[in-house]
């Protein structure tokens, strides 16, 4: 591992705990209390076996949207628009427009779409 060039800054009254274990509804409680302290919001897709991942840009807009389908079949999933109009697929080019704050697409089994955010 190496060294960060600067020390990390914990937000004033964020609690961060020492040690968390494996308790997994300890580990989601935490999750919670630290997406609230933080004021992150979620995202909702569906189907519910899909995920989302949202990175930002270093301003806090969105700027890609991954949306994974681990399972066996394709699916036609509804994902959250992350206040974007237009979704681009890094790889093909296509584009998405967002419909009522929700983005559609089809994805192929076991697959990742990486969708660049305008």
């Amino acid at each position: 591992m190496q060294p960060l060039a600067a020390s990390l800054e914990v937000p004033v009254g964020l609690t961060v705990p020492p040690y968390v274990g494996d308790d997994m509804g300890r580990i989601s409680d935490l999750l919670e209390v630290a997406q609230q302290q933080l004021g992150l919001g979620t995202l909702q897709a569906e189907p519910a076996e899909i995920s989302i991942e949202l990175h930002r840009r270093k301003t806090g807009e969105p700027a890609a949207l991954f949306v994974i389908n681990p399972s066996d079949h394709e699916v036609e999933a509804c994902v959250a628009a992350a206040g974007t109009e237009v979704a681009t697929d890094a790889l093909d080019g296509q584009n998405y427009h967002a419909r009522l704050g929700r983005l559609e697409l089809r994805l192929q089994p076991r697959s990742v779409r990486m969708l660049e955010l305008r």
